[in-house]
């Protein structure tokens, strides 16, 4: 539990407790604790790492307490540490795996429109949409600690085809660490695209509520 607030001064301390429990019909497989601080009269809901609000899936697959579950084999892909994630419709379509255009073989829980749009928000997470600004790729690829060239380059593939758009979103996966910052890096980025808003992340150790837990680059002054 966290014992500072979201809206904390500088000179007044937090009063935070429990407040409720949200069961939650998607995403984490069990109930959020509501906390509120009665300091400041706010309430806030507790995610584990690589959740956030509305998510019904995470952006990279965590244990509860950040770690990385123990897997049977290692995956020499890297992709293990994305299956059943927010990058599932990517991993699916890289391998020519088309969600249903339709119901006549039953009602299929995955759906070829959603597929796309998941596909489209992996490109502009991960900084390479052809559309973003080249400004706002180089501060992703900083962020996720890409090479900037790389992500340019994955940006020009293809536009129509859906499996080469999905291999680029899992060139740039396959060089993510696992780890629960990593997942708080590609929720930053969702906050640099305009998707999130900013995350927050508690360090129980410190008993700080803190924005970043990592250092971001620089922003290069233009040319």
């Amino acid at each position: 539990m966290p014992t500072t607030c979201p809206q904390r001064s500088a000179h007044g301390k937090c009063d935070v407790r429990p407040h409720s429990v949200r069961p939650r019909k998607t995403g984490p497989c069990f109930p959020l604790t509501v906390a509120r601080c009665h300091k400041h009269d706010c309430s806030f809901t507790l995610y584990p790492p690589a959740f956030g609000p509305y998510l019904r899936a995470p952006v990279m697959a965590l244990a509860p307490d950040g770690t990385a579950p123990l897997a049977e084999k290692t995956d020499p892909d890297r992709l293990e540490a994305f299956e059943g994630t927010l990058f599932q419709a990517a991993l699916d379509a890289e391998r020519r795996k088309a969600w249903a255009r339709d119901s006549r073989d039953g009602a299929p829980d995955r759906w070829w429109s959603t597929q796309g749009r998941h596909i489209d928000l992996a490109l502009r997470l991960l900084g390479i949409a052809r559309h973003i600004d080249d400004r706002l790729r180089e501060r992703i690829a900083g962020v996720l600690s890409i090479d900037h060239l790389f992500l340019r380059d994955q940006s020009k593939v293809e536009k129509s085809r859906y499996h080469a758009r999905a291999g680029a979103v899992c060139a740039v996966l396959r060089r993510l660490q696992r780890s629960a910052t990593a997942a708080l890096r590609l929720f930053f980025c969702g906050r640099l695209i305009g998707h999130w808003g900013a995350p927050r992340n508690w360090d129980p150790r410190r008993q700080i509520l803190e924005r970043l837990p990592f250092r971001l680059p620089p922003i290069r002054a233009p040319a």
